[in-house]
């Protein structure tokens, strides 16, 4: 059998085998799997949600003028859009909405 090109060279698959008879790599695996177990049944731990939903900023941007009912600087917009959402927000972002928002309009 003539072998020619990527064929010619198993040299992954050649690692692969390596690493998978590695004495070494197998206590580890076999300890990942005993760890695995002792978490099968258990609820997942809740997670922070890193990032806000999509429009989220903008509605709150569009709740605070809602309630405000007069014009807010935009420095104390954006300090209630903070606290209407209970976390920190991008300054930069609340500037760029309100300025698209007031194109629009």
């Amino acid at each position: 059998m003539h072998l020619s090109g990527r064929c010619s060279n198993p040299r992954p698959l050649v690692d692969a085998v390596l690493i998978l008879t590695d004495e070494t790599e197998r206590a580890k695996r076999l300890k990942l799997l005993r760890k695995l177990e002792k978490l099968e049944g258990k609820p997942m731990p809740e997670r922070n949600q890193l990032r806000l939903p999509q429009g989220a900023i903008q509605a709150a941007a569009v709740d605070v003028m809602r309630k405000a009912r007069q014009p807010l600087p935009i420095t104390e917009m954006h300090r209630r859009v903070e606290k209407r959402l209970k976390r920190e927000v991008s300054y930069d972002t609340v500037c760029s909405f309100l300025t698209v928002a007031a194109k629009r309009h």
